[in-house]
């Protein structure tokens, strides 16, 4: 990747400040600038493409958790760099088994971050600027020229960007593709047809965000803290009651948590307290001032984050908590190998899981894993 001397100093211009869900913004050498205040999706902040390797690269795996575990080996015969180095992401499908993909540097990317975090812009995806582009037809070139650069987009994934004084050269040298131009006027050496006049703005051209950056250690935050608020309410309630916490699918149940407020209500009004309002507050006042003591809240939050990248792959059957052996978890996946991978993740942060076994059928796996109180855990 080649590195450039520019400061992503955290200028904010285009006469407004961000805000958590607030129109598309581009980052360069000037700052974030507001380019687009019409987008109704969350925030989209647009970097440079010439930092951005993007590809397409051969992923025939089912599981997008695993596809994503697998995409830095898949690509080291792809980049001149150390791989660790280097922040690889997962983006859309381009055809049965093919992915678009994005490798960035580290250290850019968590300059990024912190630039786009400290303008309010948390929840932000980070696009590569080409990708704004329609994806072209075999054989055709999406094109964006400006001042001084020309954006690609092509039939495959790829996508570029280039000095405008090299992109004639580049062009033939790809033996001269069909150009259809979303931008400025090109020279007349380079024939090119009109975009679509139905859709305008940088992110309305492609009508989607292919590829979004911000994933592994640099997903936002406020994307994570819903799923583990709506967990620990759960177990809260559970602790208050002193009985097992018992559902069909714990990870359906994060999701939809807003839906069966009314089961929690149940809950809380059985240990005597009120139902109106803040049900979250409410479940927080009312435990037990030495509930730390019993080892089940440091657990659990611990395990909901280590487990969290395998979250769609799994399903906990049941979870239940007793101070003198821990939480017992009954985790169903598909198969034997995804309940390795849950008990290697516990394992390596630490958790020390107790497995009572595994066993296989009817398509599915199950296995029960017993984690020790937070206290006992190194």
């Amino acid at each position: 990747m080649p590195e450039r001397d520019i400061d992503y100093a955290p200028e904010v211009t285009g006469g407004q400040r961000p805000g958590p869900a607030y129109g598309v913004w581009s980052l360069g050498a000037d700052g974030l600038v507001l380019r687009d205040a019409s987008w109704t999706g969350l925030p989209v902040v647009l970097v440079p493409t010439e930092e951005v390797r993007l590809l397409g690269v051969d992923l025939p795996i089912a599981n997008r958790a695993r596809r994503a575990a697998a995409l830095p080996f898949v690509l080291e015969d792809e980049v001149s760099e150390p791989i660790e180095v280097l922040h690889a992401a997962l983006g859309e499908a381009l055809s049965p088994g093919r992915y678009m993909a994005g490798i960035v540097r580290h250290d850019l990317m968590a300059q990024w971050c912190e630039v786009i975090e400290a303008a309010g812009l948390e929840t932000a995806a980070v696009l590569p600027d080409a990708l704004t582009l329609p994806r072209a037809d075999f054989g055709s070139w999406s094109v964006a020229a400006s001042a001084n650069r020309v954006m690609v987009h092509g039939h495959d994934g790829t996508a570029f960007a280039v000095p405008s004084s090299v992109f004639s050269a580049v062009w033939q040298a790809a033996d001269r593709p069909r150009l259809i131009s979303y931008g400025d006027e090109l020279p007349p050496e380079l024939t090119s047809e009109p975009g679509s006049a139905a859709v305008s703005g940088p992110v309305s051209w492609a009508g989607s965000i292919a590829l979004d950056l911000r994933q592994g250690r640099y997903a936002p935050k406020s994307k994570r803290a819903p799923w583990l608020k709506r967990l620990l309410l759960v177990a809260g309630i559970g602790l208050l009651g002193h009985v097992a916490i018992h559902t069909v699918d714990t990870v359906a149940l994060i999701i939809t948590a807003d839906s069966r407020r009314a089961e929690v209500a149940d809950l809380v009004a059985k240990a005597g307290g009120p139902v109106s309002g803040d049900l979250a507050a409410t479940a927080e006042a009312m435990l037990p001032r030495a509930s730390q003591a019993t080892g089940l809240l440091p657990v659990l939050v611990r395990a909901a984050e280590v487990l969290q990248p395998v979250a769609q792959t799994i399903s906990f059957q049941s979870l239940a908590f007793e101070r003198a052996t821990g939480l017992t978890m009954e985790v169903e996946a598909s198969d034997l190998a995804a309940l390795q991978d849950v008990e290697a993740a516990l394992r390596g942060a630490g958790l020390a899981p107790v497995s009572r076994g595994a066993v296989a059928e009817g398509g599915r796996a199950r296995q029960t894993i017993i984690l020790s109180p937070q206290e006992q855990v190194p």
